[in-house]
């Protein structure tokens, strides 16, 4: 064998080696990438979008934690709490309201639910009847609700204390009127386990996480660099895998000609 015959052997060898070597190193990466960009294309099918994740470690990995203020009310035998925008009564999501919620009482086989401007009205399950604004004499800025010792329902507004009517209809104002409001509990701890992984499992789905997933996002600050890297392995492999093939074809040739 001729001498400048061995350097080319040995650079094809080399090449050859690094392309196999390179292609099992990037191997879970294109995995990845292929996996996830089928699933997102079909995401209305797979419904990903209506899935949720509520493994503890992604969630605290994309920030998403419990209100720092949780308010709750005891019922008898439930609790209806506020966390974040999201309203509770027991472990049942029953609506949202970006406003505060004030409290919450028993009338007339009814949940009469306060909030910094509506009162809302909701059959004992937690079904919403109807909800009671200013267009329908609410008085502005409640903060806090209650029972007079006559029993009916009153609020504390912002020029004073009011009674309503037993329709819930007409609130007056009443200054003197004897009432016993309503305080916010800490909630008993099990429910509150139980709401908290509702409330975080409710905030992530599994379309985003497999989207950062493929995006490389998933993986932190760095990922996207990671995924930009398998990009750049899979050109290499491109180039190498063709480059290998070129030689060898031309070898092939050559090997003909002599023969």
């Amino acid at each position: 064998m001729s001498q400048h015959k061995k350097p080319r052997i040995r650079k094809l060898r080399s090449m050859y080696i690094w392309h196999r070597y390179i292609g099992l190193s990037a191997a879970v990466l294109v995995l990845i990438l292929a996996t996830t960009g089928l699933m997102l294309n079909h995401t209305e099918k797979l419904q990903l979008d209506s899935h949720y994740v509520n493994n503890d470690w992604l969630l605290d990995q994309y920030g998403i934690h419990a209100p720092n203020n949780i308010r709750s009310y005891p019922l008898s035998d439930r609790w209806l709490s506020q966390w974040g925008e999201r309203l509770f009564l027991g472990p049942i999501d029953i609506g949202e309201s970006d406003e505060k919620l004030l409290g919450v009482l028993f009338y007339n086989d009814m949940l009469v639910m306060a909030l910094k401007s509506e009162i809302w009205l909701l059959t004992p399950a937690g079904e919403l009847i109807e909800k009671l604004g200013p267009n329908e004499g609410i008085p502005p800025a409640i903060n806090a609700i209650g029972i007079t010792k006559d029993g009916q329902v009153a609020v504390m507004a912002a020029h004073g204390i009011y009674i309503a009517d037993q329709d819930l209809t007409t609130w007056q104002n009443t200054p003197a009127a004897i009432t016993t409001w309503v305080d916010s509990e800490k909630l008993p701890a099990a429910l509150r386990q139980r709401l908290l992984k509702k409330y975080r499992g409710h905030g992530l789905s599994l379309e985003r996480i497999i989207l950062d997933l493929h995006s490389g996002r998933i993986f932190g600050q760095y990922g996207i660099y990671v995924m930009d890297t398998a990009a750049v392995l899979m050109l290499f492999l491109a180039t190498s895998g063709s480059w290998i093939w070129l030689i060898r074809q031309l070898r092939d040739r050559q090997r003909r000609r002599k023969q």
